[in-house]
């Protein structure tokens, strides 16, 4: 009698032993899972971050890339800065951008609410400008503009 309950201690040993074992392994495992809540604004602005060159541009749906555009780019920084080469007139040399609230297909650029549809290799950015340019230094190109830039 003694070794049948010998041998039923040692049995609920090993049952315990591999249900501790189950157990403690369930509770890493879960854990290693993490929970990765996605972040819509920080994947928006990582995807903005980058220097962006001409494609096209045009202004009220007229190509006017040559001569005005045909080498400029935007660079935006993930810190909610931004610096172009030659956009002048429309574009200041450097300023800010932050996306329009939780809009995340509009940013404001210093102060201009623009359009934007974003991919990993294209950015079409579209505006109005009234009266004068984003920078307002110079009166006569007023009007809708679309830029499609290609990521550099």
């Amino acid at each position: 009698m003694n070794i049948k309950l010998d041998i039923k201690m040692k049995n609920l040993k090993i049952l315990y032993s591999i249900s501790v074992f189950m157990l403690s392994f369930s509770v890493i495992f879960l854990m290693s899972c993490g929970s990765d809540v996605p972040d819509p604004k920080a994947d928006a602005t990582n995807e903005l971050s980058k220097t962006w060159q001409v494609g096209t541009v045009k202004l009220d749906g007229i190509i006017v890339t040559v001569p005005s555009y045909e080498n400029f780019s935007i660079t935006f920084s993930n810190s909610g800065t931004y610096t172009t080469q030659n956009g002048d007139p429309v574009f200041s040399g450097s300023g800010t951008w932050s996306f329009d609230g939780d809009n995340f297909n509009a940013i404001v650029l210093s102060g201009v609410l623009v359009n934007v549809a974003i991919n990993a290799t294209s950015l079409s950015m579209t505006f109005t400008a009234q009266d004068a340019p984003l920078t307002g230094r110079v009166k006569g190109l007023s009007g809708a503009y679309e830029f499609d830039l290609v990521a550099q």
